[in-house]
């Protein structure tokens, strides 16, 4: 496939990120605090971002850009990716008659178009392998039906694809590694660090400009994390890319309403007891000024919690938002969308009805 031509010309921007310790600097060398939000619905059924039936694409770039964000994630499946894939149900772009008849990637497209005018950066997230799939990110990058071979030719398709649009920044290699994805073990098919080294490496053949994100694992025994925000092994055995600076570490981050049995909520101490598990599991790089870390997902559970519950999240999210502004990371809040994976968003049920009260004060958001 070749590059999309390029985008009519229009003030000077400096789009394209890469990085220095421990920061994120801008084609200027301009310092970058990451503000991000994900928008959900081209991994899923959908095979394009939700809400699209309901608001125009126009509408969704000038809230964000209003709200302050200065970036855009997208999480995908292999299967809209593919040439022939097309929004599964008929009134899926009905408030956007501009859209009809578009595959998913020209859909993907429009929304790149448009952030590139509100000047929002754009990364693509691989989420999962295919729709309607459900339930939570695949544990492995591959599997028998996507194989390493199509994971690594989508990502290198979409670097030639937006080749000449600056607004495209980045590629979040997989959502979520989770056991038995390991970390530098070796093992070539489990082994998530030489495969993200290795896709990394091909991205940035195609197109040197971009940035490569690579989350955690999850780990097992004492040190088991979320899934994707296990980097304990990062500082000893990094992802070593051929194009120098070019390396972000994201990390995934829930309160107790998404997962009630992970053992720190139960601890006495917490939450105290959170800053030195973040520390631990990947803090220490931007600490240490090693390597830039961006929260790339964080949220709770929608819908009615038990009040204990409800109180956890509460002080889950104080004191995250905490660490981030200490320890000045960047941040991608999951999601835009009123509900999305099974998680409370920013918009209200309605996507029409304004923000939720709590993380909008959460995120100190306008």
């Amino acid at each position: 496939m070749d590059a999309r031509p390029p985008p009519p010309d229009g003030p000077p921007f400096p789009w394209y990120l890469h990085t220095s310790g421990s920061k994120i600097l801008d084609s200027n060398n301009g310092v970058v605090a990451i503000k991000g939000i994900s928008w959900s619905g081209m991994q899923g059924a959908l095979r394009i971002p939700d809400g699209l039936h309901a608001r125009t694409i126009e509408w969704y770039m000038q809230e964000l850009e209003d709200l302050g964000f200065n970036l855009l994630r997208i999480p995908v499946s292999n299967d809209s990716l593919q040439s022939n894939s097309m929004p599964t149900t008929a009134d899926a772009t009905a408030a956007n008659p501009n859209l009809a008849g578009m595959t998913s990637l020209q859909i993907l497209d429009a929304i790149v178009d448009s952030a590139h005018q509100h000047r929002i950066r754009v990364i693509v997230d691989r989420y999962r392998f295919h729709a309607p799939d459900t339930g939570p990110p695949p544990a492995t990058w591959y599997s028998n039906s996507v194989p390493q071979t199509q994971w690594l030719s989508d990502w290198t398709m979409l670097a030639t694809r937006y080749l000449l649009e600056p607004a495209f920044v980045g590629c979040d290699l997989h959502d979520e590694p989770g056991n038995p994805s390991t970390w530098g073990d070796g093992n070539p098919s489990t082994d998530w660090r030489a495969a993200a080294e290795n896709a990394g490496n091909q991205i940035l053949g195609v197109n040197p400009n971009l940035v490569i994100l690579v989350e955690g694992v999850e780990g097992s025994g004492a040190a088991a994390y979320w899934p994707g925000g296990n980097l304990r092994s990062a500082g000893t055995a990094p992802v070593d890319l051929s194009s120098p600076n070019k390396l972000i570490y994201s990390i995934h981050e829930y309160g107790k309403s998404i997962n009630t049995a992970k053992p720190w909520f139960a601890d006495p101490s917490y939450p105290v007891n959170l800053g030195p598990l973040w520390d631990a599991n990947w803090g220490y790089l931007p600490q240490s000024d090693t390597a830039p870390v961006v929260i790339g997902a964080f949220a709770d559970r929608k819908g009615d919690v038990a009040p204990d519950v409800a109180d956890a999240d509460q002080k889950w999210r104080d004191a995250l938002m905490s660490y981030i502004a200490t320890n000045r990371l960047g941040y991608v809040f999951w999601a835009l969308n009123p509900s999305a994976e099974g998680k409370r968003g920013l918009l209200k049920p309605g996507w029409d009805q304004g923000l939720d009260p709590e993380w909008q004060s959460q995120l100190n958001l306008p």
